[in-house]
């Protein structure tokens, strides 16, 4: 995981409103702000464990399939941005989702064919590498206990 993106979710729990959370694939530990899916091996026996399995899953491929049709359409977001400042790429992505939604809004249907010539000097990131940061021990538990308590709720 690259530098900014270690210091990015280390912060990550502080721009999150109380009660809020992520949701990560298998591939992240679960955090007080980060839930993930139960271990297939717990889930098999569990029918609790999976109908939160199968919820989580539908939500994030929702989230993943919109942050794709955003990407489409705004291809620079595809590689690395190369703004100067943390602020600055963030008024890009913003700017990017204000767009976006105002073409959805007008029902616009355009569809960019080939490659965007500003993408050339993009680098692509690389995503192979595990969560850098050492975990908390009570955000730990506190995201095993949210995990819980939602699994509970999808099952009444």
């Amino acid at each position: 995981m690259e530098p900014e993106a270690v210091a990015i979710t280390a912060v990550l729990p502080d721009f999150l409103p109380p009660g809020k959370h992520l949701l990560g694939d298998a591939g992240y530990k679960i955090w007080a702000h980060m839930l993930t899916p139960f271990p297939e091996s717990e889930a098999i026996g569990d029918r609790r464990k999976r109908v939160y399995n199968r919820l989580h899953s539908r939500t994030r491929i929702a989230v993943e399939c919109a942050f794709g049709r955003l990407k489409n359409r705004f291809r620079i977001l595809l590689g690395k941005l190369e703004q100067k400042t943390p602020e600055r790429i963030g008024k890009l992505i913003q700017s990017c989702m204000v767009l976006h939604n105002m073409l959805l809004a007008v029902k616009d249907r355009y569809v960019v064919q080939g490659t965007d010539p500003l993408r050339g000097k993009a680098r692509l990131r690389d995503d192979s590498g595990g969560l850098a940061i050492s975990e908390q021990p009570f955000s730990y538990t506190l995201g095993l206990t949210k995990r819980d308590d939602l699994a509970d709720i999808f099952m009444s």
